[in-house]
């Protein structure tokens, strides 16, 4: 028993070097290395099955994610979209991209329906010519897997963010909150086995980051090919790359039902924020975006110094008006979209390391790294106040997002993920041969 605990206590403190301390899995199959993609022949034309638990919306990084590269898609293959749906937050979104699908069908279940889907598929005459690739988004259509088969050639699955790895960063941040404790292990161990079980059943996967793709193989011995979150064109389209004015010190921009950014700006404000209004005069930061930031306006009651905007039809239109911007980022993982959204604009930006997991920026000459409050706040000092500096980063980021966060050639590799014949060799659980009832 001793030992059990021992070795339990290892687990929390190296979660990511030590997960057979929780979660069992299979043995490794040597290093850790990125995915190579099949090598892309002449594009021919695919028919293409996307299932998601959120709407391809551009009112969040997820969603706008998928809304471009299904934009990219519907160009040259023919593709449904099968997707859960809120009126409220997704008709802009939907009336902007629903002629692109062959077939579409949206449903208000949180969860997606396996016999839903299914009577669909028959209703449009799937079975006549299975698809070549099911893609399968968020961790809401991990069950469909074994479902699927009859319905396509092989099935894809995205991990939007790996949410075990989401999971071991918040046990880590939350080693002395005792209270909480077992809740975020009991948390992190169920979305193990929810990766795992993808892992183990579908054809192929992609992560966002390398950094997320090295933990699903440390977790389930599985190698996701690596397609990182790129620019949007439809946001940031160059329309609003020189205001009149600047008139916030800085920004941020989020997502506020999801919880990393409500952490991220709330660390900010105990730690930080403080400092900056001391050090720099009339100091004023803009925070953007939709959901619930009721627990962020209670920490900054009375303080003129935070503007929230709330939902917005475009996020350029007040990036552009800030001189920087912040990613503060303490937990989560996946898509790390804000300092390219920053950078494609010219806004220098301060972030934790967490914030720029998986991208190119270089600290002190693309970007400014830190993750002590004290050095966030002189980071942020120094964009603000030296010019040199400021002009540097401003100029340097925008060459790295330029060169690597692109679409086209991710979309290259996408397809050419879609158009290469299934392995069958691929090691599956005994139960993959689900029938499509």
């Amino acid at each position: 028993m001793l030992e059990y605990y021992k070795k339990l206590r290892k687990g929390i403190a190296a979660l990511h070097d030590d997960l057979t301390a929780l979660v069992p899995q299979k043995e490794q199959k040597g290093e850790y290395a990125e995915r190579s993609f099949p090598k892309a022949g002449s594009r021919k034309r695919l028919k293409i099955l996307y299932i998601t638990g959120m709407f391809p919306s551009i009112e969040h990084g997820g969603g706008l994610r998928l809304f471009d590269i299904l934009s990219n898609l519907t160009v040259h293959h023919r593709v449904d979209l099968y997707s859960v749906f809120n009126e409220g937050l997704d008709r802009k979104s939907y009336d902007l991209i629903k002629n692109k699908f062959r077939h579409c069908c949206l449903t208000r279940k949180s969860l997606p329906d396996v016999e839903d889907i299914a009577a669909w598929l028959n209703k449009i005459g799937t079975h006549d010519v299975p698809y070549d690739v099911i893609q399968l988004e968020y961790p809401t259509t991990v069950h469909l897997v074994d479902h699927l088969r009859t319905y396509g050639k092989k099935i894809g699955f995205t991990f939007m963010e790996s949410i075990s790895k989401s999971s071991a960063i918040s046990v880590k941040n939350g080693l002395s909150d005792r209270k909480r404790l077992g809740e975020r292990l009991h948390q992190f161990i169920q979305n193990a086995k929810i990766e795992k079980y993808i892992s183990e059943r579908a054809d192929f996967l992609i992560a966002l980051t390398p950094e997320d793709g090295a933990f699903i193989h440390a977790l389930a011995g599985a190698v996701p090919y690596i397609v990182p979150t790129c620019v949007s064109g439809h946001v940031f389209n160059g329309r609003n790359s020189k205001p009149s004015s600047i008139e916030y010190a800085a920004a941020f921009v989020g997502f506020f039902d999801h919880t990393p950014n409500l952490e991220a700006m709330a660390w900010y404000y105990r730690n930080i924020h403080h400092r900056v209004k001391e050090a720099v005069p009339r100091y004023r930061i803009v925070v953007i975006g939709r959901g619930n930031t009721e627990q962020l306006q209670k920490m900054t009651k009375g303080d003129p110094a935070v503007v929230y905007t709330g939902q917005v039809d475009d996020v350029s239109e007040y990036l552009v008006k800030a001189k920087i911007c912040i990613s503060p980022l303490i937990s989560g993982a996946g898509i790390r979209g804000k300092i390219n959204q920053y950078s494609i604009l010219g806004k220098p930006s301060v972030s934790t390391t967490i914030g720029l997991c998986g991208t190119p920026y270089v600290d002190g000459k693309s970007v400014l790294r830190a993750d002590a409050p004290d050095a966030f706040a002189q980071c942020m000092i120094r964009l603000l106040t030296d010019n040199g500096l400021y002009e540097l980063i401003s100029r340097e980021c925008r060459d790295v997002v330029r060169q690597h966060f692109g679409w086209e050639a991710h979309i290259r590799n996408l397809e050419a993920v879609y158009a290469a014949e299934p392995d069958p060799r691929a090691e599956r659980s005994p139960g993959m041969s689900g029938t499509g009832n």
